[in-house]
């Protein structure tokens, strides 16, 4: 044995040498980097994070996301009312690979109903612990306001027919394109928020592209985004769980595969496409990126900000105490 082995004795009197230990002191050397690493990325895109305290100014330009959005969800039902009245013959549908050799479903729709309101809730939750919990929202608000707005277009100028003529009870038509009856009908579909969890008829023509894909696939785009990097397990979780409600769309035979497959494109190609023009700062944003046709609207609602926001959580009411976002902050999680 020669002089330069260190013995260490441990509880039972068993030698160990420090080469035993190396692989344990390494590892946890590497783990503390990596700690440190993180919260120095975190440090700077805090840094690069510039929101004034303006707090009037910031709620002013949420509540302007919130009412395009409003307005776009209003144009949305008009335009499916009128599609409505639009409906080719119920005598076929188009050809579809899966529908045509996947035997359809019943319980499909009202449990894709059922997981769009679960994962909205959890967003819901998500935006108001949030630190910035009025950028995320407008945020939101702003992408799904483009995407109605698009969907209200695309619904009306081409009226796919039913994709299950056979099973998928649609509302008769009135025959009458009048305001008030557009209007009566447009607002009754606005209360149910398009859902027909009692087994009511459906406002049919609205397939492409699939409203619930869109909301099923910014749920997961948005808990993506704004939660921590280290929850690769809640992030695989949300696509997984949106997939699951794509599919369940699917079995009950309520949508086309291209409306399914379409929507998820759009909305995360805009989401994508959005963030990082965002994310970067103001004075390195190329012009070539100017040219999308929603881009003043991004420079209006971005305009206080540059760079990435922080993933930072706070108790939004602080009379009343949260453990558990105290837990998460302690630990960097």
């Amino acid at each position: 044995m020669t002089s330069e082995t260190v013995f260490m004795y441990v509880a039972n009197g068993a030698p160990q040498t420090s080469e035993d230990t190396k692989p344990e002191s390494e590892a946890e050397s590497e783990a503390e980097s990596e700690a440190e690493a993180e919260e120095t990325i975190e440090m700077l895109e805090a840094r690069l994070f510039l929101n004034t305290d303006d707090l009037v100014q910031n709620c002013v330009k949420t509540a302007l996301a919130f009412l395009f959005l409003l307005l776009s969800f209003i144009a949305t039902s008009i335009s499916l009312v009128l599609t409505h009245e639009r409906l080719p013959s119920r005598d076929s549908r188009l050809p579809d690979v899966f529908l045509d050799n996947v035997e359809r479903r019943s319980w499909g729709m009202p449990t894709a109903d059922v997981m769009l309101i679960i994962i909205v809730i959890f967003c819901f939750i998500l935006v108001v612990a949030h630190r910035h919990r009025l950028v995320v929202l407008r945020r939101i608000c702003l992408l799904m306001g483009l995407l109605y707005l698009m969907r209200a277009a695309t619904i009306y100028i081409t009226v796919l027919p039913v994709p299950d003529p056979v099973n998928m009870t649609c509302l008769p038509s009135l025959n009458s394109t009048a305001f008030k009856v557009v209007a009566a009908r447009a607002f009754n579909f606005m209360l149910t928020g398009g859902l027909t969890l009692e087994g009511g008829g459906y406002l049919c023509g609205d397939y492409f592209f699939s409203g619930h894909t869109v909301i099923l696939t910014m749920g997961a785009l948005v808990i993506q985004e704004y939660t921590p990097k280290r929850w690769v397990w809640l992030h695989c979780f949300a696509w997984l769980y949106s997939f699951t409600g794509m599919f369940f769309i699917l079995m009950a035979h309520c949508h086309y595969t291209v409306d399914i497959l379409l929507a998820y494109y759009i909305t995360t190609n805009l989401f994508r496409t959005y963030h990082t023009i965002a994310n970067v700062e103001k004075g390195k944003r190329r012009p070539a990126l100017e040219h999308y046709i929603w881009f003043p609207m991004l420079r209006y609602f971005e305009s206080q900000i540059t760079g990435v926001v922080p993933r930072h959580y706070e108790w939004p009411f602080p009379n009343i105490k949260c453990g558990y976002l105290k837990f998460i902050k302690e630990r960097n999680l």
